[in-house]
């Protein structure tokens, strides 16, 4: 690992501690622009402004950036006994669950979005339509011909929101 980014082990230790350290690290870097950003949309109710689409490329923006994100946070966070659970709920997934909720129910309040959704499974959906296609790609970008580049992200945004706003939106406000 440390020879792949040119570095010696060493050096991994000094700065980081251990592995574990390394990995908070990364995800700290990656998530922490992501929280501040959410952040903002979450306290700012508009009319004028989808704040869940705003979400969505923000979510999947970041994941193309760093592509390798959701591959780590399966085997790190996800996997049974994952040593970085913990610090990664602690960290990022309650405040970012807690600010997409808020949204939701937001959205809801306003008519924006169909009263008979469940903000907790919308939550579930989102994440889903965001984060799969990154963890699925070693099989289904061969399968279905795409690749980690601007251009699937690109499309991956667009697609994800109308999908999504398309199916949840309320009377008068379809994407």
């Amino acid at each position: 690992m440390a020879n792949a980014a040119g570095v010696t082990p060493a050096m991994v230790s000094y700065y980081f501690g251990d592995k574990q350290g390394l990995y908070e690290a990364m995800l700290e870097r990656v998530f922490q622009n992501l929280m501040a950003r959410v952040s903002e949309l979450a306290r700012h109710e508009s009319e004028n402004e989808d704040r869940l689409s705003s979400f969505v490329r923000l979510h999947i923006a970041t994941l193309a950036h760093d592509p390798w994100v959701p591959q780590l946070i399966l085997r790190e966070v996800l996997s049974a006994e994952g040593p970085l659970r913990e610090r990664f709920v602690e960290g990022f997934a309650r405040r970012m669950t807690d600010a997409v909720l808020g949204i939701i129910r937001e959205e809801k309040a306003a008519g924006r979005l169909r009263q008979d959704l469940d903000p907790q499974l919308t939550v579930l959906s989102l994440m889903g339509l965001s984060v799969f296609p990154f963890l699925s790609q070693p099989v289904s970008g061969p399968l279905l011909g795409f690749e980690l580049d601007e251009a699937f992200r690109d499309r991956l945004i667009l697609h994800t929101v109308k999908l999504f706003r398309n199916g949840v939106a309320g009377p008068g406000h379809e994407a």
